[in-house]
């Protein structure tokens, strides 16, 4: 198979119509060769203040290429979300490409957590929190939800997109909850159902908690330049595949369930992330709600009861028999008892939850009976920067 070849062409015809001028790209390397885009860096020669561009080339997934491109759109015409996400410059649906900014050489979350160090990781941790409340306190609010929606509607693959087909999906995966107690001869504890369709109408209309969100905050999704000190600073949200309007606390909460870090570092998120809310919001109903200590608790409590039982729902009855892998030294069954032991954690003084955390407490306890070698309080990965 030959080697593929970046879109120069059409990637500076797009460029040069952004910067006004006639620019040449050169020198291009590929970053990333996945099945779903191709990732190029280039060179810009006659782009005056543009030195280079990242390109991005569509493959096989235009859903979430499109998502990326009107996320990035979107974000770069919001003036107060500056500094959040790469520039976008421009794009052309008929090749497939599309260009934006080159934030040039620094590291991930990810590198740090493998091969950092614990005070080095919290630095990163704090900058990324911030971040993302810089990010929803750019863009609350209905009317920005209009605008971003009717961006990405004007592009391909628009189809299925926002929170409440999300909202409608996740409810409908209540038979796979279902196969879990079956799978344990456990009984549903009562209310669940109802439970669980107030939590979907939650996610579905968050009111006041209405922001554009990343929607998959990995520990690869995320860029550090790194300072004189050696230390991270200056976080930029990258990959914006899954992007879209959601409840504000759907990204911070994904650090307690889909990518558990010890609690303490938790906590220090949550807190540096509402401070920044705090600070930065021009949105008045956004930032009255998170003013208010206890209708935050309850936004946090619902983001991971909602998170931690989807997260249930990816992870079929089978790895009773045969574990499987789920990250880099993690496994699906530390990610099925580690969510549900952060759900009975999170939301276990909230009334209104009581049926997603017996749930929670139900099979847990079935499966450490099951599998007696995760018997600690809490359960995350074994970060190397972290132990």
């Amino acid at each position: 198979m030959s080697a593929p070849q970046p879109p120069l062409q059409p990637a500076a015809a797009i460029l040069g119509r952004t910067l006004g001028a006639d620019v040449r790209l050169s020198g291009a390397r590929l970053l990333k060769g996945e099945t779903r885009s191709l990732v190029w860096r280039c060179r810009v020669e006659g782009g005056a203040s543009v030195a280079s561009v990242i390109i991005r080339q569509l493959r096989d997934d235009a859903a979430t290429a499109y998502t990326d491109w009107a996320s990035l759109a979107f974000l770069t015409h919001r003036a107060r979300a500056t500094g959040v996400a790469p520039r976008f410059y421009g794009g052309d649906s008929e090749v497939g490409v599309f260009v934006m900014e080159d934030l040039g050489e620094g590291t991930n979350l990810e590198a740090l957590l493998d091969a950092g160090d614990a005070a080095t990781v919290e630095v990163a941790l704090l900058h990324l929190a911030r971040q993302m409340a810089r990010l929803h306190a750019a863009t609350a609010g209905g009317e920005a939800a209009a605008t971003f929606g009717a961006l990405r509607r004007a592009l391909p693959a628009a189809e299925g997109a926002g929170r409440k087909a999300e909202a409608a999906r996740w409810l409908a995966a209540g038979d796979r909850l279902q196969a879990w107690l079956d799978a344990l001869a456990l009984a549903p504890p009562a209310g669940l159902a109802a439970c669980r369709e107030a939590l979907a109408a939650t996610f579905a209309a968050p009111g006041a908690f209405l922001a554009f969100t990343h929607g998959d905050p990995a520990p690869s999704n995320n860029h550090f330049r790194i300072g004189p000190d050696g230390r991270p600073e200056a976080a930029a949200i990258l990959d914006f595949e899954y992007g879209a309007f959601r409840h504000a606390l759907y990204d911070i909460t994904a650090w307690t369930t889909l990518c558990p870090l010890p609690l303490p570092l938790v906590g220090a998120m949550r807190e540096a992330f509402r401070r920044e809310l705090l600070q930065s919001t021009v949105e008045k109903k956004l930032a009255e709600a998170a003013a208010d200590e206890a209708t935050f608790a309850v936004a946090w409590a619902n983001l991971v009861a909602f998170r931690a039982l989807a997260i249930v729902t990816w992870i079929p009855p089978a790895v009773l028999e045969e574990n499987r892998p789920w990250a880099p030294g993690w496994s699906s069954r530390e990610a099925l008892l580690g969510a549900l032991l952060r759900l009975q954690r999170e939301a276990g003084a909230f009334a209104h939850l009581a049926p997603a955390v017996a749930y929670a407490r139900t099979v847990s306890t079935a499966l450490r009976r099951r599998w007696p070698a995760y018997d600690q309080d809490d359960l995350h990965p074994p970060w190397p920067a972290l132990r």
